[in-house]
């Protein structure tokens, strides 16, 4: 791995290890400073719908101002969120500091842990520097080294929350500045040729782009909507129903990421390839999706673990092959509007959604977010599997377009 790969890595690694935690106790230090689980869900929301208009705005200044400078402003996001939330927990600069942090939509450990406006042009940028060869392996790296830093940084969960807001502001910090030495790609990476041979599809036309665009967008909208109502509550949901302490929930946490990141590098590249990428998204999402409905209808804690790390744990095992996915048939000139794209598809559903989630579980509906969750998992699922259901990246023919 060159050094601008590394360099990228132990950016996302330290932003990674910062979400890690943010993403257990926010929530948490939200109801501890007295907001009600709606109130919870209007914070999500203001976060997951402003990051949509900050990841594909950046998106597009990546494309024509250079995927490196969006990503520094993106990254320095994080810094002043935390900032604002360390230093006020007046609702409305926790609103402005969710809308900048991405409160909600970090990821957590789970996925890379990097998520909000930063993690389309970690895409973008990366596959610009693999070859099309590698970009399956080097993207899941990413996502599992990432996710090993997620969850070491969980650990750190029980700690009091100014501790915590303090470390994060020093390590967002210096996740921005180690981006600084990286140089711009000036030829080009894994791109993609005008046809897509050995899928049986004919040739990929830039009509066929535009359809492909649109397939990730809908996608995307129904994985934000099953994302955004159960999700961001899911520590909510362990302390007030399982009555689990911050503790515990981080240790959760740290072994969803070491469980998701260890699955990541030892199957998704080889199940992938054996099934097909379409066909393996659909089938992982799906019984992510039935373990977490079986989480409101157990009253065994040991039984709601195992059911919860299966949940988180399927639910990212295809992370990697689908942004391998979206790099193989988009080509290089809009691949940071796509991932733009398909990040801004997500979180606008996403934040609607945490407002509805917020709200039932605010009246005592447990199950029914869970319920809904699964029926918008199948629909995004499903799109995968028509489309792209026996597509494999090895069969797949690249040029420099």
């Amino acid at each position: 791995m060159d050094r601008d790969l590394s360099l990228l890595l132990i950016s996302r690694a330290l932003r990674s290890f910062v979400a890690g935690y943010v993403s257990v106790i926010i929530g948490l230090y939200l109801l501890d400073k007295g907001l009600s689980l709606p109130e919870i869900g209007v914070v999500f929301a203001v976060g997951s719908f402003s990051n949509p208009l900050l990841s594909f705005a950046f998106g597009l200044a990546g494309d024509r101002a250079g995927t490196k400078r969006a990503l520094l402003v993106s990254l320095f996001t994080l810094v002043i969120g935390l900032a604002l939330t360390y230093l006020s927990a007046n609702f409305y600069l926790l609103l402005l500091a969710s809308a900048l942090s991405g409160y909600g939509t970090v990821g957590g450990l789970v996925g890379g842990g990097i998520g909000a406006s930063a993690a389309p042009l970690f895409s973008s940028l990366i596959s610009r520097k693999v070859e099309r060869e590698r970009l399956n392996w080097v993207m899941t790296v990413f996502t599992a080294l990432s996710s090993y830093s997620g969850a070491a940084g969980a650990l750190l969960s029980g700690l009091d929350y100014s501790t915590l807001f303090l470390i994060g502001i020093f390590l967002a910090l210096a996740s921005t500045l180690v981006v600084v030495p990286v140089k711009e790609p000036e030829g080009r990476g894994a791109t993609r040729e005008d046809g897509l041979r050995g899928t049986g599809r004919g040739t990929a036309s830039g009509v066929n782009e535009r359809k492909y665009l649109a397939i990730f967008s809908v996608s995307g909208a129904l994985n934000g909507v099953s994302q955004g109502l159960v999700v961001p509550f899911m520590p909510v949901v362990l302390k007030l129903h399982f009555g689990m302490n911050n503790g515990l929930i981080g240790s959760l946490y740290t072994a969803i990421g070491v469980a998701s990141a260890t699955v990541m590098l030892l199957l998704s590249p080889k199940l992938s390839e054996s099934m097909g990428i379409g066909r393996f998204i659909f089938v992982s999402r799906t019984v992510s999706a039935v373990s977490a409905l079986g989480i409101p209808f157990v009253d065994n804690e040991v039984l709601a673990i195992v059911l919860f790390v299966s949940f988180m744990t399927l639910r990212v095992l295809p992370l990697p092959a689908q942004q391998a996915l979206m790099a193989a048939v988009i080509s290089e000139r809009r691949r940071g509007t796509a991932f733009g794209l398909n990040q801004s598809s997500r979180l606008i559903p996403f934040s609607l959604a945490s407002l509805l989630g917020g709200y039932l579980f605010g009246l005592g509906l447990l199950a029914l977010p869970f319920v809904l969750a699964l029926i918008a998992t199948e629909g995004g699922s499903s799109l995968y599997y028509k489309y792209f259901a026996d597509l494999r990246l090895s069969r797949v023919s690249f040029q420099v377009d």
